[in-house]
């Protein structure tokens, strides 16, 4: 069994210090991966969003998408519709919807 002092030792290795310096290389990667449409993989513009599960698109690429596939094309759920806007969390969606600003833009 290892003392507290073992483990703050074995936490500070560099096999612990490595797996954390690659997560904070890994980090900008997914946040540009973030900002791929995953249809076209180039920047996103005019995002979009499946409104079921939220994946973002390009508005012309899921809208493209949409003429032959009525599913995500990342999580295969129905799409039901496309908006235009999400809001940042439930809490913010309902104080919108109770004050009136939450609009969505459908798309067709």
């Amino acid at each position: 069994m290892a003392s507290g002092a073992e483990e703050r030792l074995e936490e500070s290795s560099p096999a612990a210090r490595g797996s954390s310096s690659q997560l904070q290389q890994d980090a900008p990667a997914e946040a540009a991966a973030d900002r791929l449409c995953p249809i076209c993989l180039d920047v996103i513009t005019e995002a979009a969003y499946v409104a079921r599960c939220f994946h973002r698109f390009c508005s012309t690429c899921i809208r493209r998408w949409r003429r032959q596939n009525n599913s995500c094309p990342l999580c295969r759920q129905p799409i039901e519709r496309v908006v235009r806007r999400v809001p940042e969390d439930r809490e913010e969606r309902r104080r919108d919807k109770v004050s009136g600003r939450y609009f969505p833009l459908f798309l067709p």
